[in-house]
């Protein structure tokens, strides 16, 4: 027989699982926010990968730095690492649809499945925005009256905010269609 979970035992669980996400967020984000190339290596080196296959220029790892394109003349430094966007696509997609999940067994997956799908749209998103930047700065483009460092900065706003308005519309899509099929019972 399944047990039915009380609205408190609910309201307590919703409260650990959120409380889970933000502890999470926050660590990231007082690690990294301090951390050198060396360490942001588990970043750093799959966004190289893919900005250099978009872009079709190498990326050379250059220790304490980061990735270097000379051709590009571009390096993908600390500062180029994404992790503030890991940080907010992970709480968006554990904070907006952890409530949504039925048991605490499919809460705990879902926070695990966020951090997992937060972390390659990071390293995709991410790898299209440099590759993108480096092809606006290749152009010389700047959008009047913005400065060529000010038009990457405003690309890189709306590549981000784009990519997290869609990653929220799958993830929105995903969880109807998965609270909607029947349960399976063994």
């Amino acid at each position: 027989m399944r047990r039915v979970p009380t609205r408190s035992s609910r309201v307590v669980a919703d409260a650990a699982f959120t409380a889970v996400v933000l502890a999470v967020a926050y660590a990231l984000k007082r690690r990294y926010s301090i951390a050198g190339a060396d360490e942001l290596g588990f970043v750093l080196a799959p966004t190289a990968t893919v900005a250099g296959a978009l872009s079709r220029a190498g990326f050379v790892r250059e220790a304490g730095v980061g990735y270097v394109s000379t051709s590009l003349a571009t390096v993908i430094a600390p500062a180029c690492a994404g992790v503030n966007f890991l940080i907010i696509a992970f709480s968006m997609l554990g904070l907006g649809f952890v409530r949504k999940m039925p048991s605490a067994a499919s809460k705990a997956s879902w926070i695990l499945l966020s951090g997992a799908v937060a972390y390659a749209a990071t390293i995709l998103v991410n790898g299209a925005r440099i590759a993108a930047g480096a092809r606006l700065h290749a152009l010389g483009a700047s959008l009047a009256p913005l400065s060529p460092g000010a038009a990457h900065r405003a690309l890189g706003t709306a590549v981000y905010l784009s990519a997290l308005w869609a990653l929220f519309s799958m993830a929105e899509a995903t969880v109807e269609r998965l609270l909607r099929e029947p349960e399976r019972t063994p």
